[in-house]
């Protein structure tokens, strides 16, 4: 589908993307490489067989044995103040670095917040409403006493918003994302350490999700 400074971008068939990522973190759609791809052309021809992918004059491996699947959430209740207190104070934290969500305003509000409203907001593979909602589906996901979404929303999402954000969507609401806001969820789940590495998702996508994990309780899930 298209190349990027970390990775390239493979979509399939199914809809499914497969991220090809030169960097070490690891997420439900990523094949993880020893190296950067060189000699790159979007026209190249793509085959997906047992065991390997074949990209242009590359030959990659997939290690089947290797598959990475995030640990289960840690066994720690909170309260749902506790949860918004936490997404807050690390909002602040990375404001101070500079990072700001282009829909902080948001966070002023109290009225309940329409999800489906959300879809496709902003520019990108990944627009900001999407990576909001992406935030606090996976923090509801990660604890095991919280109500799934609405199957709406995600039929929503498939029309409404790009290939890329829908898929992350989906996996959000099964409890599935990079390794980075996976630790972010439960940070804001729990309390446990949080090393910050979420701020490296996307140019702005790790401090949209963290802005939706703190709006998480403002917002309303519609459909059956």
């Amino acid at each position: 589908m298209g190349t990027t400074s970390r990775g390239v971008f493979l979509q399939t068939d199914s809809a499914w993307l497969v991220f090809l990522s030169w960097e070490p973190w690891r997420g439900p759609l990523t094949v993880n490489l020893d190296g950067r791809l060189e000699a790159l052309d979007v026209r190249d021809p793509v085959l997906l067989e047992s065991g390997e992918i074949r990209l242009g004059q590359h030959r990659i491996l997939l290690p089947i044995r290797e598959v990475w699947e995030p640990a289960p959430p840690p066994g720690i209740r909170s309260t749902a103040q506790e949860r918004r207190e936490r997404a807050r104070a690390l909002l602040e934290q990375v404001r101070c670095s500079g990072r700001v969500s282009a829909l902080e305003d948001l966070l002023d509000g109290t009225a309940p917040l329409q999800a489906e409203s959300l879809l496709g907001m902003g520019p990108g593979l990944t627009p900001s409403g999407d990576d909001l909602l992406s935030g606090a589906l996976l923090a509801r996901a990660r604890r095991s006493c919280a109500d799934a979404p609405p199957e709406s929303l995600l039929a929503a999402a498939r029309r409404r918003t790009t290939t890329l954000a829908s898929n992350l969507l989906e996996l959000a609401a099964r409890g599935q994302a990079d390794e980075r806001l996976v630790n972010l969820a439960d940070h804001v789940n729990t309390g446990i350490p949080c090393d910050h590495s979420f701020l490296d998702w996307g140019a702005h996508s790790g401090v949209d999700a963290l802005l939706g994990m703190a709006l998480e309780e403002r917002l309303v899930w519609e459909g059956p």
